[in-house]
């Protein structure tokens, strides 16, 4: 796995005035999306404009308004695309994974494996032949699996692997044993979402992260300021994002991960990667049993909006690591 990074933290720390808690909405009204609401503006651009396209109709010879939308309809289309603004990164990797294909029903006593579900480690069977969602990428978008999987010593695939990302200054990227992979998963299936400090000069900077799995065989974990979050919500674009692949988890007991940094989001890589680790604790791939007791139990909190949880509480966590 990659090297654990230990910043000096100061004890000075910048706590926000309010409550955190999950997002979790309860909704009990119908919940539109902004983004595509508009207050009806063509009535106001027509009166503004009458003068102007009543000139352009004498010009080219037409008779109204409808007739003068046909002949520029195309050009009207192009100025709409290019005007229209663009989609949310967050926006794919949000998405729900596809449905698994239908087992078919086994012809002997050897019964077909089927799609396994997002929280356990999927160790048996064939590949899933499904597409994965729009932007979400598979281990197959990196290396060439198959000439992968031809290694036999998972030290020789780790070499390969962290070769592939070695000239890239804002990428993630690490090899985790299948086990610890399985107790990560297991804790982020109960709570998907969660804040981490991260340490500054001046005191702590807050950031949220949520698990997703796009597919059988990936999960992708998404980071955002958390005053990015707070503002936009479900809409946050991340600055970071950490991917699993679980494509050699059964042949070779290895799980590839890999992320990228988006720069000039106030991020670095550094502190990318620290973010990661702080993750792997919190989510029990790295304490003893005490120190994870406390952690479960701030997880736990956090995800049941228990007025227990404090931010104190969770950056006095992390300056015991030194």
């Amino acid at each position: 796995m990659a090297s654990v990074i230990r910043p000096f933290i100061t004890r000075r720390v910048i706590v926000p005035q309010f409550k955190i808690a999950p997002r979790i909405q309860r909704r009990n009204a119908q919940v539109l999306n902004v983004r595509f609401l508009q207050t009806p503006t063509a009535p106001l651009v027509l009166e503004k404009y009458r003068e102007k396209l009543e000139a352009k109709l004498k010009s080219e010879g037409l008779g109204s308004l409808e007739e003068l939308r046909e002949v520029y309809r195309d050009r009207i289309e192009n100025v709409r695309k290019e005007s229209a603004p663009p989609r949310s990164p967050i926006d794919p990797l949000l998405q729900d994974p596809p449905p698994p294909p239908p087992s078919p029903q086994p012809s002997s006593s050897v019964e077909t494996a089927s799609a396994s579900s997002p929280s356990s480690v999927q160790t048996g069977g064939a590949r899933s032949t499904d597409a994965p969602p729009p932007g979400v990428k598979t281990l197959s978008s990196f290396v060439d699996v198959d000439r992968l999987t031809a290694h036999s010593d998972p030290k020789e695939i780790e070499f390969i692997w962290r070769a592939r990302f070695l000239d890239d200054k804002n990428s993630l990227c690490a090899v985790i044993p299948k086990d610890t992979y399985a107790s990560l998963e297991e804790s982020a299936c109960q709570y998907p979402m969660f804040i981490l400090p991260l340490p500054r000069d001046n005191g702590a900077e807050m950031h949220f992260l949520q698990w997703t799995f796009p597919t059988p065989r990936t999960s992708t974990i998404i980071f955002a300021s958390l005053a990015e979050y707070k503002l936009r919500g479900e809409f946050a674009v991340p600055h970071t994002t950490f991917s699993h692949h679980l494509e050699l988890a059964e042949d070779k007991g290895i799980v590839l991960a890999q992320g990228a940094v988006t720069p000039d989001r106030g991020v670095t890589a550094n502190d990318a990667r620290w973010l990661v680790m702080a993750l792997q604790r919190f989510y029990g791939a790295l304490d003893s049993e005490e120190s994870g007791v406390r952690r479960k139990r701030l997880l736990e909190m956090f995800s049941k909006g228990d007025d227990g949880f404090k931010v104190e509480s969770l950056i006095e966590e992390v300056e015991k690591w030194g």
